[in-house]
């Protein structure tokens, strides 16, 4: 696998080239301080397989961070993390494949 990066001052990207004609794009875009949209897709040449997905990340100043990824493969992601205080995070987290309509769902916590 080879990885190309690039990091902007608001704006990231990567492509990346892999066995058996493997592609793949992904570019997320600060749009405001606090939202960033952004997108992927990927070819998989053997397996005459593409996919597609997008992308969105809200960050606030009081210590959240939301984010929400829709993928063509069926995947549906959802995560939210809240700073409690200084030494106390919280995080939970939601996947649904529509395709095979099963789901997970975790929550957690992070103390330092």
């Amino acid at each position: 696998m080879l990885d190309l990066d690039y990091k902007g001052n608001d704006c990231q990207a990567q492509v990346k080239l892999g066995n058996n004609a493997f592609y793949g794009f992904n570019y997320i875009q600060s749009l405001t301080k606090n939202l960033a949209l952004g997108g992927e897709a990927f070819w998989l040449g053997h397996q005459r397989k593409s996919g597609y997905g997008l992308a969105a990340r809200h960050d606030s100043d009081a210590g959240h961070v939301s984010t929400v990824q829709v993928a063509s493969t069926g995947l549906v992601s959802l995560s939210y993390w809240h700073k409690v205080s200084e030494k106390v995070a919280l995080a939970s987290d939601f996947m649904y494949n529509w395709n095979t309509r099963e789901s997970t769902a975790s929550m957690g916590y992070d103390y330092m």
